[in-house]
């Protein structure tokens, strides 16, 4: 049985941050749209909006790893091919070896697959499909700034970086963002629980925190500017 956490980490972790920093960018736009009467401060002003695109660069590089067809690497596509060659993995036989190895008992193993999915071709192809969808977004609309601003570039000119990234939504960073989470939840939950593909985006897990905590980090900078 592999840990399928160690295993795919990297793509969590790139993951999670690309969500991150779709919410920080709507937190922070929203931000200046609703204070605009009080944002007369250049500095803050302008530390907001360098914030803004500090965030954005990092989650379109984030999808970039997200989202690379090189399928050594950790990528969406690494899972996709790891998916390819274990679909056997995902039968029940499989399923209550893994809940056996983890300390349960022939009887409760058996109990617990009875619920399990029973997966086919069409599961699978459904999420080869949805995997598709994303990276032809991801292709279209992100990947060129690739080769525009940082790839086999010694010197970034990072003044480049606002002109660069504005034909990128960050609704199109989030879509990317929760679109690979809810694959690699979905294939999570089918390896460990037998869950069927829900087919479902997922939002990152902890959203509230990361608006409190960029509201708390806005606060401290314009106090500190007074």
């Amino acid at each position: 049985m592999i840990d399928f956490n160690k295993r795919f980490s990297l793509l969590k972790s790139d993951i999670a941050l690309a969500q991150r920093a779709a919410l920080i960018v709507s937190f922070i736009s929203d931000y200046i749209e609703e204070n605009k009467a009080d944002l007369d401060d250049y500095h803050y002003d302008e530390f907001l909006k360098s914030t803004v695109v500090t965030h954005k660069v990092s989650g379109i590089i984030a999808l970039h790893k997200i989202f690379d067809t090189d399928k050594k690497t950790q990528s969406i596509n690494f899972l996709m091919s790891w998916l390819k060659k274990n679909g056997g993995q995902f039968e029940i036989s499989e399923l209550r070896k893994r809940k056996m190895q983890i300390g349960l008992s022939q009887v409760e193993a058996d109990k617990f697959v009875e619920s399990a999915h029973h997966f086919t071709k069409q599961d699978f192809d459904q999420i080869y499909s949805r995997k598709s969808k994303l990276q032809k977004l991801h292709d279209g609309q992100v990947k060129d700034l690739r080769n525009r601003s940082y790839a086999h570039r010694e010197d970034i000119d990072t003044e480049l970086y606002p002109d660069l990234i504005k034909p990128v939504k960050v609704k199109t960073v989030k879509e990317l963002a929760c679109g690979a989470d809810g694959i690699f939840e979905d294939i999570w939950m089918a390896y460990y629980n037998g869950l069927p593909f829900s087919g479902q985006d997922r939002e990152y897990w902890n959203k509230d925190k990361v608006f409190e905590h960029t509201k708390r980090y806005l606060d401290v900078y314009r106090r500190s500017k007074k």
